[in-house]
């Protein structure tokens, strides 16, 4: 009897903890994926602040946006269009498609199609036995070819564009210089094609973009005699929101990882240390670095978490991607006329995170001091202002001599110091 008393014990215990245990796991909620049909969710049921998201809602139609997107826990919390675009209208998303080209690389390398230090030269005959055989594939990934780039108007050629695009010059040894060449890019498409023995765009289909659901974007392409030359994708915003989300989720879509976690991580950390701003055709807020015209930056998103990663492109497009917030964010349009748009949208809707402690903008109204100038309209933030910087400030607008009055020191830069004499000015009417 003594036995059978401990074995209902035992049982009776079993029946407290073991649901305690299935609640435990049932709390937590299921990872959200868009179907055919995406859900959209009030802002406070994911913890934003509706109000603020508004403001960065203002500030994107303020400049030339088309489209805006953002995407908490998965779901769409904000989504707006303005003149020129529309749910179903998709727009060319300039080099914000290289990342997806990274994409689309490790994809092939995952098969065992590409390695990535393999000699460009496998692909291009007039390149053995030449300074360019020393080129890898991940010397065109992480912007370090070396090769000098073409001229914008010399970027579409009549003929073959690999063949264009493979006669530039050396200028630095593989690896010794980082500079943005986008013709060396452009080479990509045709080695993914030879590699993979699929056109590119057909490959593109197969592997990200009807995996993702991506049924608005297509390849902008122009026929030149027999040769197909690709240039950039065009895509809807939630198809941007897409794969944002793609990215934020380490490559995975749903149960699937679709790119190797190892090409993943290769293509979101530091390529290099010439540029640790920029991974493998990816930008990067992990470390310091240069933009893409080659201009000393601080972090590319100031203020925003380190493992914000960013597929941006001409004219202010771009994806955002901050997995410890849980969050996507997607612009497209026409180039924004304030220089630190990109900068001052994130802020805005990380700012909009109730309890994240992530500041906003001064409020409209209110009379910003120079620190808070200076983080407004300092683009490089390198703690000073140009005079193109302080030129695109609304105050430096109105007063354009008011920089060389200021520059004290007449290093072409307007100082904190400087600054706040010229904001104090103001403030007395002077």
């Amino acid at each position: 009897m003594m036995h059978l008393h401990q074995h209902l014990i035992a049982l009776v215990v079993l029946a407290v903890v073991l649901p305690a245990q299935d609640l435990t796991e049932a709390a937590k909620p299921p990872e959200y994926w868009p179907g055919t049909k995406w859900e959209t969710v009030d802002p406070a049921v994911v913890g934003l602040d509706a109000t603020k998201l508004a403001a960065a809602r203002k500030h994107v139609f303020a400049h030339k946006s088309t489209s805006f997107l953002v995407l908490r826990k998965g779901r769409i919390v904000l989504e707006a269009y303005g003149k020129g675009g529309g749910r179903e209208v998709p727009r060319g998303i300039a080099s914000a498609t290289k990342s997806m080209t990274s994409i689309l690389v490790g994809m092939a390398i995952d098969r065992g199609k590409l390695r990535m230090d393999q000699s460009i030269a496998a692909y291009l005959p007039s390149w053995q036995d030449t300074d360019k055989a020393a080129i890898t594939l991940r010397h065109l990934l992480s912007m370090t070819s070396g090769l000098k780039p073409l001229k914008k108007a010399q970027r579409r050629p009549p003929g073959d564009q690999f063949i264009h695009n493979a006669s530039m010059s050396v200028e630095a040894r593989p690896g010794g210089l980082w500079k943005y060449n986008t013709p060396a890019y452009h080479m990509l498409f045709r080695i993914i094609e030879t590699a993979t023995e699929m056109e590119l765009a057909e490959w593109t289909r197969e592997h990200l973009l009807a995996p993702l659901g991506m049924k608005g974007s297509a390849w902008n392409t122009r026929q030149s005699g027999q040769f197909t030359n690709y240039f950039n994708l065009s895509c809807t915003a939630r198809d941007m929101g897409r794969f944002g989300l793609f990215v934020m989720r380490g490559g995975r879509w749903g149960d699937a990882q679709l790119v190797s976690k190892k090409f993943f991580a290769s293509a979101t950390t530091p390529s290099q240390q010439r540029n640790p701003a920029y991974g493998l055709l990816f930008w990067l807020n992990a470390k310091k670095g240069h933009s893409a015209g080659g201009r000393r930056l601080a972090y590319r998103f100031p203020g925003a978490p380190r493992d914000l990663v960013a597929c941006l492109g001409k004219g202010g497009q771009q994806i955002l991607a901050i997995p410890s917030q849980d969050l996507v964010i997607v612009r497209q349009g026409d180039k924004p006329a304030d220089p630190a748009f990109a900068q001052r949208l994130v802020r805005l809707v990380l700012s909009s995170i109730k309890g994240g402690g992530f500041p906003g903008e001064p409020e409209t109204g209110g009379k910003p001091s120079a620190k808070e100038i200076m983080q407004r309209f300092d683009v490089d933030a390198d703690d000073k202002l140009s005079k193109k910087e302080f030129g695109a400030s609304s105050f430096g607008s109105r007063r354009p001599k008011a920089f060389a009055q200021f520059d004290t020191d007449g290093d072409g830069f307007l100082s904190v110091g400087e600054l706040a004499k010229f904001v104090e000015r103001r403030r007395r009417g002077r």
